[in-house]
């Protein structure tokens, strides 16, 4: 019987560039392009708010991220990046919010 999940075992201080296992690198480039362009845009169209909260959901993703890049390679102490991460999207969130509340009082709600 086939099992129903290939194993990708690496050794840790192996990665594997095009594997999806532990990071798939291409796809960070791909994503980091594309947050970089889309932050760019923002800014030549005058958008600086949408521009700060893209910058602050890549710096949150870049902080998950390296937290699994450290993560695999046996060489994370604490979980400092990852909380870091999250605090961005968290501060992201309070910051979205508190725009759209400001929104619903100012159109009278």
């Amino acid at each position: 019987m086939v099992p129903s999940v290939s194993s990708e075992d690496h050794p840790a201080d192996e990665i594997d560039f095009w594997s999806s296992y532990p990071i798939n690198w291409p796809s960070l480039y791909a994503m980091a392009v594309l947050m970089l362009g889309t932050i760019g845009l923002s800014l030549w169209a005058g958008a600086y708010r949408s521009a700060a909260t893209t910058a602050l959901i890549a710096a949150g993703g870049a902080g998950v991220a390296y937290d699994a890049i450290l993560d695999h390679l046996g060489q994370r102490v604490d979980r400092r990046w990852y909380w870091a991460g999250l605090g961005m999207w968290g501060l992201v969130t309070v910051w979205n919010l508190a725009w759209l509340t400001v929104a619903w009082f100012a159109r009278g709600g």
